[in-house]
């Protein structure tokens, strides 16, 4: 199991119980070895017992909290606790460009490969001549780029010409061209959001457990930037996939958004549909994993590579 357990959504109630963790919640009751849980991740609104919060303390290990939509409140942890300071002091010390490499060659991977995997099912071809040649050159170019700048350059042009590619497999009425900031003022944008919106939610438990710092990203800058940095290779099998699927099939359909020039409201049915699809696609394992091999890259300067 991962070393950090999380406990989400709102009513459970967390007690400890000789030398296990014990989460009740309505008629159902599991437990896990108190040994095992290093962090316990706690989202929404629980009961807490103070026997839980002192046999993990006791043990040596984490608590953090969470509001309901994954934004890190806070953490309790024992006296002398040093493991998060000597992970965030590594993720700090270290030269990024090797880790923004692994991130950039992952994510545009992906993309290519789903082009092409679309593509080629389609009766006629979604890539117009010679697209395909220009994404390829780029993707092999980016082994070859020093500075920082012309590797979020090449992501850039890979990154554009992916939605824009994938938008000519959607009916125009739709309105999706390529993807936008937000606000948004179109369905699929709105629900690519949303998706990514989960997605980011998945990756900042991951990261907040394994003791890195959320804002010193590689690939990305800024505020939660590591987070960006994590989930953006798996964009395109946890999100894209099933919403292209899911508007392709007409699960999803331009009227279930309240769309105007300023922004798109998506419907309650749709949104209820859309938790149910993400929390079947989201993988929070190989979040994890590709998390567990960050920390372990940073501490003992080992090769990083993500999953797949």
């Amino acid at each position: 199991m991962s070393p950090w357990l999380t406990v989400t959504g709102y009513g459970s109630h967390i007690s400890a119980s000789g030398r296990a963790l014990v989460i009740r919640k309505g008629g159902a009751r599991e437990e896990y070895p108190l040994a095992q849980v290093r962090h316990l991740l706690i989202m929404g609104g629980h009961s807490l017992q103070t026997s839980a919060v002192l046999h993990l303390l006791k043990q040596g290990s984490l608590i953090s909290f969470f509001s309901t939509d994954g934004v890190p409140i806070g953490t309790a942890m024992p006296f002398g606790e040093t493991r998060t300071g000597e992970v965030r002091d590594a993720q700090h010390r270290v030269q990024g460009h090797r880790y923004a490499l692994e991130f950039i060659r992952e994510s545009c991977r992906a993309r290519i490969l789903y082009l092409e995997e679309v593509s080629h099912a389609r009766e006629e071809p979604l890539l117009m001549r010679g697209e395909l040649e220009i994404l390829h050159q780029a993707s092999d170019e980016i082994e070859f780029l020093v500075t920082m700048e012309e590797l979020r350059r090449v992501f850039r042009l890979i990154t554009n010409m992916y939605y824009e590619v994938l938008a000519r497999s959607v009916p125009p009425s739709y309105g999706f061209r390529r993807r936008t900031d937000p606000p948004q003022r179109d369905t699929i944008n709105a629900v690519l959001t949303f998706g990514y919106s989960m997605l980011f939610g998945n990756g900042m438990i991951s990261v907040v457990a394994a003791g890195l710092d959320p804002d010193s990203g590689f690939l990305n800058q800024g505020e939660r930037s590591l987070v960006y940095d994590l989930i953006e290779a798996h964009k395109v099998a946890m999100i894209d996939r099933p919403v292209f699927e899911a508007v392709w099939s007409g699960r999803i359909r331009e009227d279930m958004g309240d769309c105007n020039e300023t922004r798109c409201i998506l419907c309650d049915m749709l949104v209820r549909e859309l938790i149910r699809l993400f929390q079947g696609s989201i993988d929070q394992v190989l979040i994890d994993s590709d998390t567990s091999v960050l920390v372990a890259s940073l501490l003992d300067n080992r090769p990083f590579s993500l999953g797949r």
